[in-house]
């Protein structure tokens, strides 16, 4: 839509009366916008730290890809000179209230960046070692996590 094309401003404002529009939405009980960088590669900066930003103003869920790849790891290593998990923290967008995809690849520090935020991991075996030749670190996970208990 070319109203919302060309600044960063506008594709913001847009994302932002989308988010106001679902809510504003009568008797719904089901449907929630949700804020979804596809992942760091396939975003610029300034969009990733808008979208950090708005998800802070309107505590709109957060679901992104996550060290999803060995290649996308490595892109953002590269790019950002840091983890998936810590950019995404690092433009806002990892909360209480965000998913992150994959997480073949991340780190124990990665773990404890994600509980101290409250944001959850959601992962398929399959997939991921389909598409990254890598698994979730499941076990390693769940023995670091308070929530756990006994297994």
């Amino acid at each position: 839509n070319d109203e919302y094309g060309g600044s960063e401003e506008n594709r913001m404002r847009f994302c932002l009366e989308v988010i106001e529009a679902v809510r504003a939405i009568p008797n719904n009980t089901l449907v929630e916008p949700v804020i979804t960088p596809r992942f760091i590669p396939a975003c610029t900066d300034e969009t990733l730290h808008g979208l950090g930003k708005l998800a802070a103003e309107t505590g709109a869920p957060v679901q992104t890809h996550c060290s999803e790849s060995d290649w996308e790891h490595q892109f953002v290593q590269d790019r950002c000179g840091m983890t998936d998990t810590e950019a995404l923290d690092s433009f806002g967008l990892l909360t209480r209230r965000t998913v992150l995809a994959h997480a073949g690849f991340i780190t124990t520090n990665d773990m404890d960046t994600i509980h101290a935020r409250g944001s959850g991991i959601a992962h398929c075996p399959l997939s991921n070692t389909y598409f990254a030749n890598a698994a979730f670190p499941l076990r390693h996970a769940l023995e670091k996590s308070p929530r756990a208990g006994p297994r």
